[in-house]
C-alpha cells in the first residue's frame, strides 16, 4: 500500500533523529481510517462526529473539491451524513519545512494519492436515507446514473489526491491537533457510479 524508501545513518541511536518522517506512513493510515469510522447507534453522535478526522486544529484551512468549510465541526457535521467511504493510500510524499521563527515548530507538507469508494446502497453514515437514485429506475436526467442493482453495495473506485499541512508533532501524537490545511480532491471518478462529486 504505502510505501517510501528511506536512507538514513546507522550510526545514530534512534531511527526518529535520521528521519522524523517514520510514523508518517503510521499517522496517515490513522488519519484516513478516521475518514471510515462506521456510526453505531449506541454511539453518541456528538461523539462520533468529534471522532472525525480528530488532527484538525481548532481553525484549520478545509477545502473538498474546491468548497471551503468554515470550521472543524461544520466539516465534521457534513463528513457524518455522507455515505460510508473506504479509503485506500497508494502512495504519498512528504516535505519537513524549518520554521523561521525560532523556536517554532516545523510544518510537514503532505501529498497523498489515494483511492476512495462509496457505499451505494441508499443510506449514510447515520442509517438515513441518501440521495441516491432508486435501483433499476431511469434516471430523470439522463445524465445520472441508477444505482446498480445486486449485492454491490460500493462504487467502483474514485482516484483522489490529499494536500496536508502538519506540525511535526503529527509523528509523536497522531490524534492530537496537528492538521492545519486539509485539501481533498477527487482527480478520476468512475463513469457508472451514483455517487456524484
Amino acid at each position: 500500500m504505502m510505501q517510501m524508501q528511506r536512507q538514513f545513518n546507522t550510526s545514530s541511536n534512534s531511527q526518529q533523529d535520521q528521519d522524523p518522517t517514520y510514523k508518517l506512513e503510521e499517522c496517515l493510515k490513522l488519519t484516513f481510517d478516521s475518514l471510515d469510522k462506521p456510526y453505531t447507534p449506541t454511539t453518541n453522535l456528538d461523539f462520533y462526529q468529534a471522532s472525525i478526522l480528530p488532527q484538525l486544529t481548532q481553525q484549520p484551512r478545509i477545502i473538498i473539491n474546491g468548497t471551503p468549510f468554515g470550521s472543524k465541526p461544520t466539516f465534521q457535521q457534513v463528513w457524518s451524513k455522507l455515505p460510508a467511504t473506504q479509503h485506500q493510500v497508494s502512495s504519498f510524499d512528504c516535505h519537513l519545512v524549518p520554521s523561521s521563527v525560532p523556536g517554532a515548530n516545523r510544518q510537514f507538507i503532505i501529498l497523498v494519492h489515494l483511492k476512495v469508494r462509496f457505499d451505494e446502497g441508499g443510506k449514510n453514515r447515520l442509517g438515513d436515507s441518501a440521495d441516491l437514485l432508486n435501483v433499476g429506475q431511469p434516471s430523470q436526467n439522463s445524465g445520472l446514473p441508477t444505482r446498480p442493482a445486486g449485492p454491490r453495495p460500493y462504487s467502483r473506485w474514485f482516484g483522489a489526491t490529499v494536500t496536508i499541512v502538519a506540525d511535526e508533532n503529527i509523528v509523536l501524537n497522531s490524534d492530537g491537533e496537528c492538521i492545519s490545511s486539509f485539501d481533498y480532491r477527487i482527480t478520476d471518478a468512475p463513469e457508472n457510479s451514483v455517487f456524484i462529486i
